[in-house]
C-alpha cells in the first residue's frame, strides 16, 4: 500500500492541522478578536475547487459572508451552484467554531438579496460539536 502511505500526514501532519484548526488564542497562546478567528476558523472549509469565492466582512458585533463573484469558475461551475454553496459551507464552519468560543452565530440569509449570509455572534454555553471535533481528528 505504499500509494496510500503517500496520501497519509503522518503523526506530525496530524498535530500541525490540528494545530491549525485550534482557536488562536488556544494554538498560539495570543489575544486576537474572537470575531477574526472566527473568520479564519470559516475559511479551513474545504471546497471543489478551491477558489475560496467568498468574501467577509466584519464589524465589531457581526459577521458577513457573500459570494465573491471574482472567483467564478465558469467552466467547472457554470450554473454558479458552487459559488453559493461553499459561503454557505464556511458559515457552517463559522457556527461550529463559534460554539466552541462559547459564542453562538445564528446565520441570516435574505433570498431576495445577493447571497449574504450575516452573523452576529452572541454569548452562549462553550461546546465542542461532532462535527467540529471530526474536523481536529
Amino acid at each position: 500500500m505504499p500509494a496510500l502511505m503517500v496520501c497519509s500526514l503522518g503523526d506530525a501532519g496530524q498535530s500541525a492541522a490540528r494545530a491549525l484548526r485550534a482557536p488562536v488564542v488556544q494554538s498560539l497562546g495570543t489575544a486576537t478578536s474572537p470575531l477574526h478567528d472566527l473568520v479564519r476558523q470559516a475559511t479551513l472549509t474545504p471546497l471543489s475547487h478551491y477558489t475560496q469565492c467568498w468574501r467577509f466582512q466584519s464589524a465589531e458585533r457581526s459577521i458577513s459572508l457573500a459570494p465573491d463573484f471574482v472567483r467564478r469558475c465558469p467552466a467547472v461551475d457554470p450554473d454558479d451552484h458552487h459559488l453559493f454553496v461553499s459561503p454557505g459551507c464556511a458559515t457552517q464552519n463559522l457556527v461550529h467554531a463559534a460554539l466552541t468560543t462559547g459564542l453562538h452565530a445564528d446565520p441570516r440569509f435574505d433570498p431576495c438579496g445577493d447571497g449574504v449570509i450575516a452573523a452576529n455572534p452572541g454569548p452562549t454555553q462553550k461546546q465542542i460539536s461532532p462535527l467540529f471535533q471530526a474536523g481536529l481528528a
